[in-house]
């Protein structure tokens, strides 16, 4: 737990406000699975109480009936945690069939399969949504996706587009998100260089003495 915690302070001073929070979610849902489990089992072995993709309260009342073909997904985001939770469930059938038909054929199935099997699938977090209600034709929905492969913790964060097709909702393309670089509107300041808030002090003895 120690190490996920420096993890967590390190997002904290090189990541986005999007991954922060998802480390911290982690580490939160690292907390509960241990003391849920008896031991920090993975998500796939530790059934806690929602639907893979933490929304509803089963799989079987949330994105089962979606990738089984039992009912379409009424909303871009609800098919975007279908998708989600057949990456979990290994439906890769389903990923590529709700993939819209004029791009389908670039889908690399083998690819995903193999993503789907080798990542142990932590959590989803829906970041943001523009349209894809139940009335509009398109829509947008940003989201991060945290898996482990070979004990590394990976986030994947991407913003999706969603279209209509005959009344039936599919992904159309996505743009994965990266972390951008923060850089200095004003230049460093020296540790011995007078505070910049006026206090009359030396830097490393005023505001730096907490940097």
């Amino acid at each position: 737990m120690q190490e996920w915690m420096k993890y967590v302070r390190a997002v904290a001073t090189t990541g986005t406000p999007s991954e922060l929070q998802a480390a911290r979610w982690d580490l939160a849902l690292r907390h509960l699975r241990t003391n849920h489990c008896g031991e920090a089992a993975p998500v796939a072995r530790c059934r806690i109480v929602t639907c893979h993709c933490g929304k509803g309260p089963s799989l079987e009342e949330c994105c089962g009936p979606i990738i089984e073909g039992e009912r379409p997904a009424p909303t871009a985001e609800a098919l975007m945690r279908a998708r989600y939770s057949a990456y979990v469930e290994g439906a890769i059938d389903f990923v590529v069939a709700s993939h819209h038909p004029d791009s389908r054929d670039e889908v690399d199935e083998e690819a995903a399969r193999n993503w789907s099997e080798e990542a142990d699938w932590i959590g989803l977090e829906i970041i943001d949504t523009a349209a894809g209600g139940a009335d509009d034709e398109s829509g947008t929905v940003e989201f991060v996706a945290r898996f482990e492969i070979d004990d590394e913790l990976k986030f994947h964060h991407e913003r999706s587009q969603f279209e209509k097709k005959d009344g039936q909702w599919f992904f159309s393309d996505g743009e994965t998100i990266t972390p951008q670089t923060v850089r200095r509107a004003t230049p460093k300041v020296g540790r011995n260089a007078p505070c910049p808030c006026g206090s009359g002090k030396k830097y490393k003895k005023c505001c730096g003495a907490a940097a």
